[in-house]
């Protein structure tokens, strides 16, 4: 998702709210539209560049409630959002208060009244940065002498001693490897080594090759303090609840759940939208094993190359056209199913290969 900078004449450092808006928009907005405004004017008034997936994670929302709300403001014409040919939100603009809240009132009074507009100005968009491929790392085996020399660092040496803690037994000489990996190589302080270690055994990881596995992961997305790390997360932790939730589970989600959620966002590197338009796909298909039939879904999508919902729905539309008509137990057709019929065909029979070919993967 594109950074969105908004724009306004006579930037401030104050955020002016209208009366007018209290007195006539105030009450019929929900919460999460009232945050995602507001919030909108703060950024309007510094000038400063903000995403959909930022408001999301700023306001414990999911990236489709923030498009929710800025499709409210946009139909009461207090805002005005720009489109890429992708069909994604590229870039907005807050007309002036007075312009602004004339054409929302003018707009709930007649559709077909004349209303005088700000100028509006074209946006420029400040792209996110393209996602590279991952960095190819390679280990160095470090000597007796260096490994002897860590240890004899008291802060080392003091992060060996709670990591044999955590885990109950001694520390190999290969964790040691992988110790000074993650210290020398990927260049993690003390202090970020130890809450990657606490963070680990948290999730019931108390094993070097997965904690090596995230420290990679860390290293990769540009983690270089524990503040960055608590913030990743935390992102996580709410993606993988808001997906859950999506699915139609209540329950404590398991580690194994977790990892197919994390696989998904940092792996594969879909949005938290494209996700959950995956889940949608999985509810309306199946009432069990619906993770691994998501994975499917998930896995489809990335091995053809896409990664934007404008993407799949314009590739599904033109295989369905490519396909023979499908009939239902009626006698009708089921579009439905020849959508779905790409990723799992039946239920019963499928899902056990499939579930093999996930285990494979794993």
């Amino acid at each position: 998702m594109s950074r969105l900078t908004i724009f306004k004449e006579n930037p401030s450092d104050c955020v002016r709210i209208s009366t007018q808006f209290i007195d006539q928009y105030l009450a019929g907005a929900n919460d999460a539209q009232i945050k995602v405004y507001l919030y909108l004017l703060r950024m309007v008034g510094a000038c400063l560049p903000t995403s959909i997936s930022d408001i999301a994670d700023k306001f414990n929302l999911t990236e489709r409630d923030v498009e929710r709300a800025l499709a409210y403001w946009e139909k009461l014409g207090l805002l005005e959002i720009e489109y890429d040919k992708k069909g994604e939100i590229c870039a907005l603009q807050l007309p002036s208060d007075k312009d602004a809240l004339q054409k929302g009132q003018s707009q709930n009074q007649s559709q077909n009244q004349s209303q005088n507009q700000a100028t509006i100005l074209p946006l420029p968009v400040k792209e996110a940065p393209a996602r590279q491929e991952p960095e190819k790392l390679q280990k160095r085996e470090f000597s007796r002498d260096e490994l002897k020399a860590l240890k004899q660092q008291e802060s080392f040496s003091q992060l060996l001693f709670a990591t044999e803690t955590y885990f109950g037994r001694p520390l190999t000489s290969a964790d040691l490897q992988k110790f000074a990996f993650i210290h020398e190589q990927l260049a993690f302080s003390e202090e970020l080594m130890e809450y990657l270690v606490e963070y680990c055994v948290g999730a019931d990881h108390k094993d070097m090759r997965y904690i090596e596995k995230v420290a990679i992961a860390w290293h990769q997305a540009g983690i270089k303090t524990v503040a960055q790390a608590k913030n990743r997360s935390s992102r996580y932790e709410k993606i993988v609840y808001n997906v859950m939730q999506a699915l139609g589970r209540r329950s404590d989600v398991t580690q194994t759940e977790a990892d197919y959620i994390l696989k998904w966002y940092h792996e594969y590197g879909f949005s938290e939208t494209v996700i959950l338009y995956a889940c949608e796909k999985a509810v309306l298909s199946t009432e069990k094993n619906r993770i691994t039939y998501t994975d499917g879904i998930l896995k489809n999508w990335h091995g053809a190359g896409l990664k934007t919902i404008s993407q799949i729905q314009k590739a599904e539309e033109k295989r369905t056209q490519s396909m023979p008509p499908a009939k239902g137990p009626a006698g009708e057709k089921g579009a439905m199913g020849m959508v779905h019929n790409q990723y799992i065909r039946r239920e019963d029979t499928d899902m056990d290969a499939l579930e093999k070919e996930l285990l494979k993967y794993k």
